[in-house]
């Protein structure tokens, strides 16, 4: 694993983090097998707690702010476990920084500018580790956060990223805040962005769009692709390598799968330069190594044409289609935040 991430700046990401995934020593040998960053998921934490991981604990006055102590405590030591991996990237003198380990966000703010950004810079001050990332949705207001912490040195990884169109968007905003920054003689190489693709909720869209009962399986995958075609036009750009010189990292692209296909859909997308962001079940580790043979990105007119024969225009159709997914994994994690703000009154406050 390790050796396939450094022939195809590949990283494997995992979306799990808790109290005893820490403590047992099995992040630590994740680490050492290949893994390069963990994404701390509600719904895990959530299971994590449930389990009584979590007892000994003090109680604090508040939920929000017990919630903030347990997740900061994970994430810090998770940090100091990835540290190696986070300067080994810088040493490397890579287009990219790796070693991070990310907090998703309160969705009730994911269209709240102020609100996003408070949260933000309050998890990165509490925090303080610089291979610390937020994670929050790609909606218009996080768009605007997005471009307003890159200029102000945070770390960002902006999820729910359907559509080319919203991909390009988040692309846009980093690199216009990475432009800022340079202009006001700020440096660009300690500071990165992922943006973060569901790779599986696509196919089941489709199938509800068509009525049909069966999964239109190539839709995710070549959506993905364009996604990748469009980040290859645009960090492959004049305007961005001038960055690049002056030390600018590239934005990546983290493909996030579930437990449903894993095998299948790895095998299929673009590798070069990207993130699998897998579930800890999903982890077994050389698989990803052995599956992942096409890094080709076909014409995107190819895309187009596929799609409009399943029926989807892409001018009447297809934004509705991305936006609405959007829309549904906001309304599904504020349901899951919303079940850890109550357990975690119910036990510890």
């Amino acid at each position: 694993m390790a050796k396939f991430n450094r022939t195809f700046n590949q990283s494997v990401w995992i979306d799990y983090l808790s109290r005893d995934y820490i403590s047992s020593g099995k992040l630590a040998e994740h680490i050492k097998n290949g893994v390069t960053g963990v994404v701390l998921d509600h719904w895990c934490l959530f299971n994590a707690i449930e389990s009584d991981q979590y007892n000994e604990q003090l109680r604090w006055e508040d939920s929000i702010d017990c919630y903030e102590k347990l997740v900061c405590k994970d994430l810090f030591d998770a940090a100091n476990l990835l540290e190696s991996v986070y300067c080994d990237s810088i040493d490397r003198n890579t287009n990219f920084i790796d070693g991070l380990v990310c907090l998703d966000l309160d969705p009730a703010f994911a269209n709240r500018v102020d609100a996003l950004f408070c949260q933000a810079s309050g998890f990165h001050n509490l925090i303080n580790l610089v291979n610390f990332m937020v994670k929050f949705p790609g909606t218009k207001s996080g768009i605007k956060v997005l471009e307003k912490l890159i200029f102000d040195g945070i770390n960002v990884n902006v999820g729910a990223i359907y559509s080319v169109d919203q991909y390009e968007k988040a692309a846009l905003a980093y690199i216009e805040a990475l432009k800022k920054r340079l202009k006001e003689g700020r440096s660009l190489d300690e500071v990165t962005s992922v943006v973060s693709v569901p790779i599986y909720p696509m196919d089941a869209a489709i199938d509800s769009f068509l009525g049909t009962n069966d999964y239109i399986r190539d839709t995710a995958v070549l959506n993905a692709r364009l996604i990748y075609a469009k980040h290859e036009e645009i960090f492959g750009s004049i305007d961005f390598v001038r960055l690049r010189h002056k030390g600018a990292n590239t934005q990546r692209i983290a493909w996030v799968l579930n437990d449903i296909e894993t095998t299948r859909y790895s095998r299929n997308l673009p590798v070069e330069n990207t993130i699998l962001v897998a579930t800890l079940n999903d982890l077994e580790l050389n698989k990803f190594a052995d599956n992942r043979i096409n890094r080709s990105v076909y014409d995107a007119d190819m895309y187009f044409e596929g799609l409009e024969k399943i029926g989807i225009n892409r001018k009447n159709n297809w934004s509705k289609i991305t936006d609405d997914l959007q829309k549904i994994e906001i309304s599904n994690s504020l349901e899951i935040f919303d079940d850890v703000m109550g357990i975690i009154y119910e036990k510890f406050c």
